[in-house]
């Protein structure tokens, strides 16, 4: 409760400065602040559609939403919005916008008069001949042509420079934040002028999303530009390669290859067949006739010679000539009719039948020379000869179409190979087109999905005219000063009330000492309570020499009670109290001797150097106390006799003075001389409110003191 109530005393001692330093701070605060600029709030919410957005390349198909990806592109669509390159065409924007439409007379939607003089005024005279008020469009192209990369150039350094509105450090204030999970932004910007948040983000949103839109194009664009190209050369040699297949078709007359080699293969087959039975009759028939001829008379044979006879038997094989002609040109071209190959056919019969009887009608015998009849003979030599004579000419036919058969193999052959590879190369060329047109409609499709995503980039929320500012932080400045300020007084203070080795009042000095204080001398009061001086000293005697008597032993024998007065340094005070002890103990009727260092005894005599006994610095009478005011410790050491056989010991410090380790050893020394003795100690030149921690209320009891006493003392509900 002591340290609480230290604490209670301590800060209503530093109260005044607390006070006072609290309130000059904070009406200096209050004033300086009194023109802070407002500042206005506008924000917009965009829809972005990347992460519910329709998904053109996937429509129909139902796919897992790939969150990093979402986060990635959303991040990217923040980077952009933030980017020095969509920053830098809205800071000319602004810039050109303002110059065109701001009023120095006149706050507008765009800028306030005051900015406008102020920004209108740096503005060279160069830089304004470029601003055509009628065109925005034409003043953009005028100041984008004036712009070079150079310090000096003033379209350039607002932006890479320290402008307050239009360089790249004001304008990445502005804020982008994902709503959540959500497809949405939101964008903050604060300024001080209304018009300057508000188009700034007017403008932003407009050339960011020309900057989404040309970077994802730009890249779709050369894409579908390069498969165009590479599609149109595939469509071309596609193309050649085609119209190389149907010259070559033409200039062979293929007009099926496949068809036309099976065909050709189909002839060669009949015709080895045909070949082989007609080569079978022609040996079959000539044997028959070799077996004939021993039955046949040699007139018969002489007939051969006629030529009558060589006409029909012409006639036969000229029939069966045009007969096996048009039965392989007819399976071959289907050029034929039925009629005139049954007409063909009976012909033949009829020439066969003219012969047989012209043949059998010259030769004819009754009988052979081995007496055999030889007509059955004849008429199956003739037979024979007719069959060998038709298998004759079918066998030049097919001899001939032999050839015919072999050129075709010959001529086709290479034209198969020919044409596989002709084909092979369209099909390459087909498939590298196909491919080429496959890539082209998915970057349209990609192209079309930007399109989408693009378009779905939507305000939900536009930008607003701000017409009331934000809460200031001038009330937060105020406080803050007021706290501030009363924390920093309080503990610089305190820090100088734990750090001080100052002997202010009693908790500190007992802190410091180690001993207990008993008692305490004011310090005058020079200003306000100077009439009270003498009072106070009376009550603060009076308090100390009620506790000296506690002290005091009344059956010492022939001794009497001595009081050492003891101190470090010289200390005036020290004899003030001496005396006024006396004489405070001299009105109760007490038998009192004060005895003084450098009036009554010599510091550095011996006579108390080596004291035995009182007597040797002063005489005795039996008084009921003797109070002996010692030289200062640094000039002389209080002799051992004199510590032993003293009452009490009291050591004198003054509040005011600094504790060092010099005077804890004086002091130290002093208790140990005692031997175990108490050795009190007694401020001087302490504050009245160190003081009435011993005496109690101080004069002027006035009901204001009397209250603060009570409250310092939480004696609220005392009477």
């Amino acid at each position: 409760m002591n340290v609480f109530l230290y604490l209670i005393r301590f800060l209503y001692k530093i109260r005044w400065w607390v006070i006072l330093s609290t309130v000059i701070v904070t009406l200096l605060g209050i004033l300086f602040t009194r023109n802070m600029p407002k500042v206005y709030e506008v924000s917009t919410t965009v829809y972005t559609g990347i992460v519910s957005g329709v998904d053109i390349e996937n429509m129909g198909v139902a796919q897992r939403v790939d969150m990093g990806v979402v986060n990635n592109s959303m991040d990217n669509l923040m980077s952009i919005i933030t980017s020095r390159s969509t920053l830098r065409k809205v800071s000319l924007r602004l810039f050109a916008q303002h110059m065109m439409y701001g009023d120095p007379n006149r706050d507008n939607q765009y800028i306030t008069a005051a900015n406008f003089r102020n920004e209108y005024s740096r503005v060279p005279q160069n830089v304004r001949d470029f601003i055509d008020k009628g065109s925005e469009e034409r003043t953009l192209n005028n100041l984008r042509g004036y712009e070079k990369e150079e310090a000096g150039n003033y379209i350039f350094d607002l932006f890479n420079y320290s402008h307050p509105i239009y360089s790249y450090n004001a304008l990445s204030k502005i804020i982008t934040e994902r709503v959540g999970n959500s497809d949405m932004l939101e964008i903050n910007y604060s300024y001080s002028d209304p018009g300057i948040a508000y188009n700034t983000l007017k403008i932003l949103y407009d050339e960011f999303v020309k900057e989404y839109k040309s970077l994802r194009f730009d890249e779709v664009d050369d894409v579908i530009k390069y498969f165009e190209n590479e599609l149109a050369i595939a469509r071309d040699n596609l193309k050649l390669s085609e119209d190389s297949l149907t010259t070559y078709n033409i200039s062979k007359k293929v007009i099926n290859y496949d068809e036309q080699s099976r065909t050709v293969a189909a002839m060669s087959k009949e015709h080895e067949f045909n070949y082989e039975s007609v080569l079978l009759t022609y040996y079959g028939s000539q044997r028959e006739m070799e077996m004939l001829d021993k039955y046949v008379d040699e007139s018969v044979k002489a007939i051969q010679k006629n030529k009558e006879y060589l006409n029909k038997l012409k006639t036969v094989t000229d029939i069966s000539t045009r007969i096996a002609q048009i039965n392989s040109v007819g399976r071959d071209t289907a050029v034929v009719s039925k009629e005139l190959l049954q007409s063909l056919e009976q012909q033949s019969a009829n020439a066969e039948k003219d012969f047989l009887e012209y043949s059998i009608g010259m030769g004819e015998k009754k009988y052979s020379k081995d007496g055999i009849v030889g007509d059955q003979y004849v008429i199956q030599w003739f037979e024979a000869l007719i069959t060998n004579a038709k298998a004759e000419a079918q066998l030049k036919i097919l001899e001939g179409r032999k050839k015919l058969i072999d050129d075709r193999y010959t001529y086709y052959s290479p034209i198969g190979t020919t044409i596989k590879r002709k084909e092979r190369e369209i099909n390459f060329n087909e498939q590298t087109y196909m491919s080429m047109l496959s890539s082209l409609n998915s970057a349209k499709l990609r192209r079309k999905g930007l399109q989408l995503y693009s378009a779905s980039l939507k305000v939900i929320n536009p930008p607003l005219f701000p017409v009331t500012s934000k809460p200031t932080q001038r009330r937060s400045i105020i406080l803050l000063l007021f706290f501030g300020t009363m924390i920093l007084v309080t503990g610089y203070f305190t820090l100088l009330e734990v750090l001080d080795r100052t002997l202010k009042n009693k908790y500190k000095a007992e802190f410091l000492t180690g001993g207990k204080v008993i008692g305490a001398y004011p310090q005058p009061n020079k200003y306000r309570y100077k009439v009270y001086n003498k009072q106070c000293e009376s009550i603060a005697i009076r308090a100390l020499a009620n506790t000296l008597l506690n002290y005091y032993k009344a059956n010492k024998g022939d001794r009497c009670n001595i009081i050492n007065f003891i101190c470090v340094e010289d200390d005036e005070e020290m004899q003030k109290v001496a005396e006024q002890l006396a004489n405070y103990f001299e009105s109760v009727g007490m038998s009192v001797r004060a005895v003084y260092s450098g009036k009554d005894f010599l510091p550095d005599a011996k006579e108390y150097l080596l004291a035995a006994d009182v007597n040797s610095i002063c005489s005795t009478d039996n008084e009921d106390m003797i109070l002996i005011v010692h030289p200062p410790l640094k000039s002389s050491m209080v002799p051992a006799f004199f510590v032993n056989s003293a009452t009490i010991n009291l050591f004198f410090a003054r509040s005011t003075s600094v504790w060092s380790e010099t005077d804890q050893m004086f002091y130290d020394n002093i208790k140990d001389k005692s031997n175990g003795q108490f050795v009190p100690i007694c401020l001087t030149a302490v504050d009245r409110d160190a003081l009435e921690v011993f005496t109690g209320l101080l004069p002027p009891y006035t009901s204001f003191r009397r209250f603060m006493y009570k409250l310092l003392h939480f004696g609220l509900t005392s009477k």
